[in-house]
This record gives structure tokens, sequence and C-alpha cells, in this order.
């Protein structure tokens, strides 16, 4: 989002920029994208406290993917927050219910294959005589 860049342009700016885009949008529009600009922001910052802020503003349901729960999990253990270990425990659960692609299993047991040797092109083709 165009906030996310500003704030990674110029990371001085980004609490000013925080501060502004805390207020909801008109009728609410869009709140999902301004909580997602608000972390963008947040991590441009390098504020623990607008992190911690900007995630706790999606409690309790938080977005369901590795990236914000492991974002969500580092936040809160380093601030100390009363959350942490829920956080901890959703990102264990979250972890245990991906299913790992067998085309990866299978890339990782696979032996170590050789390139093919060089092949000699066809030679000419005469006719007999």
């Amino acid at each position: 989002m165009l906030a996310g860049q500003i704030a990674r342009a110029n990371p001085a700016a980004a609490p000013q920029l925080f501060a502004e885009m805390r207020k909801p949008f008109i009728v609410l529009a869009s709140e999902e994208a301004r909580h997602a600009a608000l972390m963008d922001v947040a991590a441009a910052s390098g504020s623990l406290e607008l992190n911690v802020e900007a995630i706790s503003n999606f409690e309790p349901a938080v977005p369901w993917n590795a990236r914000f729960l492991i974002a969500r999990l580092d936040a809160y253990a380093h601030a100390r927050h009363p959350l942490t270990n829920r956080a901890h425990r959703e990102l264990k659960e979250f972890r245990s219910t991906q299913v790992d692609d067998p085309l990866n299993h299978l890339a990782r047991t696979a032996p170590s294959m050789q390139p093919p040797a060089e092949i000699e092109p066809p030679k000419a083709l005469t006719r007999a005589e």
C-alpha cells in the first residue's frame, strides 16, 4: 500500500502517518486494508510500540497466515504482551495444519541426478551407392 511505501521511504514520518491512520475511514470502509497499511507503517517505523498496536487491531480474529502469525508472536514476545502465549499457541496450531507438498518431499529425498552426457549429433546421412 502507498502508506507503507511512504513510511519505508521516510521512516521518520512513520509515527505521524501511523497516528493519522489510527482513525477509521469513512463508514468503516476498507478497515482490513487500513489495518494492513498500519502494519506496514509500523514495521517501517521500527517502533515496537506501534507494531504491537497495529497487530492488536486484528484481535481476536487475526489473519490466519504464517507471515502475520510470526510477526504477531515476534512483536508480542518482545513487548512481553499479555497475548504472547496465545500468539505462540495459534502459530503452533497453524503450522500443525499446514500440509507439506509431496513434491517437495520427493525433491528432498531423490538421489542426486547427474546431467546427461553430451550427445553426439547424428552423422549426416548419405545415399548408399
